[in-house]
């Protein structure tokens, strides 16, 4: 159970004083001052043993607000020590305190009942004596004490509900900004790469037809360069529909279309089809899987997929007409990949920005993988990746 008394509301006084409300020790002191000064006005008779059933309650009516309550009520309502009204006055501060942190804490029906009790000892006192003005009073004392506890409570809930609305609020315009972003990327895409990619596969598909003596080697690479220019403009536009339009996802996700509206997602299904692609941009690709079969997450078989699509790529580009072995091997909770090949060509492509490796490891790392990569002693390349299948990953 909380220590808190007071809302917390950020700055000043009031944060300070929440801060200090929550620990034990001034509210001790406060029981302590209440019992010095009930003495003082009282001395040591009958209402001094009232005084302190009530005052004593103020010092763990945070940590323990109903017993706190039921010792002050059956203290000022005199079943512990039947004497007469009034009682002293610091005693009376007493029970406006422990009723007011037990109005704050506590239940409605926990209220009422104290409520109902003081109601009652109006008009007929419990102590037997008649009733009167101070009983009266009494009952107002705990009604105002009972009151401010309540109100304390239900303002400490219209700020706890206005913050969820601010945060709430500032979490709406972040996705605004981000969902414009991402528009504004889209729409570069779109008009930047897929106007070149598009270029690429016109002009591919028009150099076969328009070229005399075209050998047919050079033909098939043209053929090949323009299908693959389709397909990235293909997966680019699947990919540009989801960025722009967050409904557009499919179901499974909450929102929107069908996944019917949507190409599937990119998988070791078709591995196959991309070594063949590889193959037939000049690059021998032998592929090797063991393990037994089972199903596999659909977030990992995409990562699994572009991890193997990037790797056949940068052999691609960097070690020109080397053989490549993919090695896709499953273990009970594990899939690993690895992509070998051999020593660069004489013509292999030094530069580049790294970012395919840095994209990798960040797919990778998404779903709680691990991936190596580096040169090995033959002059070649590997990479290593780890993706665990694990549902609890």
């Amino acid at each position: 159970m909380s220590t808190r008394v007071l809302p917390t509301i950020g700055g000043g006084v009031e944060e300070r004083l929440t801060r200090a409300l929550a620990m034990r020790w001034p509210w001790i002191g406060a029981s302590g001052a209440l019992l010095i000064a009930a003495s003082a006005q009282a001395g040591f008779d009958d209402r001094f043993l009232t005084s302190i059933a009530i005052v004593v309650p103020v010092a763990f009516a945070v940590r323990f607000p109903r017993t706190a309550a039921v010792v002050a009520t059956a203290a000022a309502l005199g079943w512990f020590f039947p004497q007469g009204y009034p009682i002293p006055v610091a005693a009376g501060a007493g029970l406006m305190v422990v009723y007011g942190v037990a109005a704050y804490r506590l239940r409605a029906v926990d209220i009422g009942v104290v409520g109902a009790l003081f109601l009652v000892n109006a008009v007929s006192p419990f102590n037997g004596s008649d009733a009167g003005a101070a009983t009266y009073l009494l009952l107002a004392v705990v009604a105002g004490a009972l009151g401010f506890g309540r109100l304390l409570r239900s303002r400490s809930a219209i700020i706890s509900e206005h913050e969820a609305l601010a945060v709430a609020h500032m979490s709406a315009l972040r996705e605004h900004l981000l969902l414009t972003d991402r528009t504004a990327i889209a729409r570069e895409l779109h008009d930047v790469v897929a106007h070149h990619i598009s270029h690429i596969a016109i002009q591919a598909e028009t150099a076969r037809y328009t070229t005399p003596d075209l050998p047919e080697l050079a033909a098939t690479r043209l053929a090949a360069i323009g299908e693959s220019a389709r397909t990235a403009l293909t997966e680019m536009r699947t990919i540009l529909r989801v960025i722009r339009s967050p409904a557009s996802q499919p179901e499974g996700t909450g929102r929107g279309q069908p996944e019917s509206t949507l190409a599937p997602r990119p998988g070791l299904g078709q591995l196959d089809a991309l070594v063949e692609a590889a193959r037939g941009h000049g690059t021998p690709v032998a592929v090797t899987v063991g393990g037994p079969a089972a199903p596999i997450p659909a977030d990992i078989d995409l990562v699994a997929y572009r991890v193997i699509q990037e790797s056949l790529t940068n052999a691609r580009r960097h070690a020109p007409g080397a053989e490549v072995d993919v090695a896709v091997d499953r273990a009970p909770g594990l899939l690993r990949l690895t992509i070998h090949n051999g020593s660069r060509g004489p013509v292999g492509s030094t530069d580049g920005t790294g970012l395919g490796l840095v994209g990798m490891r960040e797919r990778v790392e998404a779903v709680g993988g691990t991936l190596r990569h580096g040169p090995v002693p033959d002059g070649g390349f590997t990479v290593v990746a780890e993706l665990p299948l694990r549902q609890d990953r």
